[in-house]
């Protein structure tokens, strides 16, 4: 019963009922609408992602990836020296959420870096089991708060490249 259907034809897109956390985030979104919406959606998104579009996505995506490899040789090496965990998957969680970011925003876009860390924390906070629970991204104190105020943080980000 945790399984959203995934199926097109009658979907009930339960997703964002189920991962209270994304629904929150994405609202009517592609991934978060019946059959009707998402295929409208769908054309749209298609029209944006074509290749002459997608093509200059690809310098982004490799300056940023010689970036962060280089960045990776240095903590390896000063973690392999003091014997610690580098933390190859908060590495990688940041590389693709800021790589995604600057595509969608532009490379230049100022804010990029809270951006990137607020939507990296809802998105690991969608993981935590009590948001699953009806009510608690809700609840008026501490992590549901912050979880909301993030959100919020995200929307009017986006609202205000929007307008």
């Amino acid at each position: 019963v945790l399984a959203p259907r995934i199926t097109l034809d009658k979907s009930e897109r339960r997703i964002g009922k189920v991962l209270r956390v994304w629904g929150a985030l994405f609202g009517q979104a592609i991934f978060m609408v019946g059959p009707k919406q998402w295929k409208r959606q769908h054309r749209i998104i298609l029209r944006a992602l074509g290749t002459r579009h997608t093509a200059s996505f690809f310098e982004t995506a490799e300056r940023d990836a010689d970036e962060i490899v280089e960045g990776l040789r240095v903590r390896h090496a000063a973690a392999r020296e003091q014997q610690y965990n580098t933390g190859l998957r908060e590495e990688f969680t940041e590389y693709t959420i800021g790589v995604i970011m600057k595509i969608i925003l532009g490379a230049k876009f100022e804010g990029l870096r809270e951006l990137v860390r607020d939507t990296e924390w809802v998105m690991e906070c969608q993981s935590d089991p009590w948001f699953l629970l009806p009510g608690y991204l809700e609840l008026p104190f501490g992590k549901p708060r912050q979880v909301r105020e993030a959100i919020r943080r995200l929307h009017g980000t986006i609202q205000s490249i929007v307008d």
